[in-house]
């Protein structure tokens, strides 16, 4: 006589989380990582029963916001938007590159230092807002970034770019500035901007082609620079 399967049914009824149940529980597990008690439901946007937006940003000047960023972070696959903004940041896993329809990654006014290979994952990417934090360099497959259009990577303390920035062809709008950069690399005279801010770095060793790049969008860009003293250069 053949078993019935019903009671397996049954219990797979029980045991099968839906997908938004899943999404909502890693939210909490990186939440009380962090020891926040904030609101899920007021910090994500749902569509189809998924995370689609997670604002993570700090608006409590009296706390630390978030200090740490869990692998778990990978699981939000459907994740369009993500911001953490306000936080003591230091570093991220590489599983937030998981989340491969990303199309604007915002993580200011942390405390990162470096960035993990794997953003390159991220062809989706329109925007990408790194600014005040404390980046020495970028990850070298930034440059695969084929959808890019915005990057704001001000306020930190870049020394170099990528050898193939120029490689960004969809890349618009540029904000380097505040940085500790030197020279820039031939290549980026590849990159046809809309706006650039190079200010108040230490720019005073490029190549002929490079000097030229810059003059077309700031003539003046040579007298917005540092010397090794840190006083401004008129």
């Amino acid at each position: 006589m053949k078993k019935s399967l019903l009671p397996f049914t049954i219990a797979c009824m029980f045991f099968t989380v839906p997908a938004g149940n899943s999404d909502r529980n890693t939210v909490a597990n990186i939440l009380a990582e962090n020891n926040l008690n904030w609101d899920i439901d007021k910090r994500s946007t749902f569509e189809g029963g998924r995370i689609i937006a997670l604002d993570l940003d700090n608006m409590d000047i009296s706390t630390n916001g978030m200090i740490q960023l869990i692998p778990e972070i990978g699981n939000l696959t459907e994740l369009r938007v993500l911001t953490i903004n306000g936080g003591q940041l230091s570093d991220l896993p590489p599983e937030i590159f998981d989340c491969t329809k990303l199309i604007r990654l915002e993580i200011k006014n942390n405390n990162l230092k470096s960035m993990p290979i794997g953003i390159g994952k991220l062809t989706g990417l329109t925007e990408l807002d790194l600014r005040n934090n404390e980046l020495e360099n970028l990850p070298s497959d930034i440059v695969k970034l084929k959808s890019i259009f915005k990057m704001q990577l001000w306020g930190n303390n870049l020394t170099s770019l990528p050898s193939k920035m120029g490689d960004l062809s969809t890349l618009r709008e540029l904000y380097l500035n505040n940085n500790r950069l030197v020279k820039l690399p031939p290549n980026i005279t590849k990159l046809e901007l809309t706006y650039l801010d190079i200010s108040f770095n230490y720019l005073r060793n490029n190549t002929t082609s490079v000097d030229a790049w810059l003059y077309k969008y700031n003539r003046r860009y040579k007298s917005e620079q540092y010397i090794s003293t840190g006083r401004k250069r008129f």
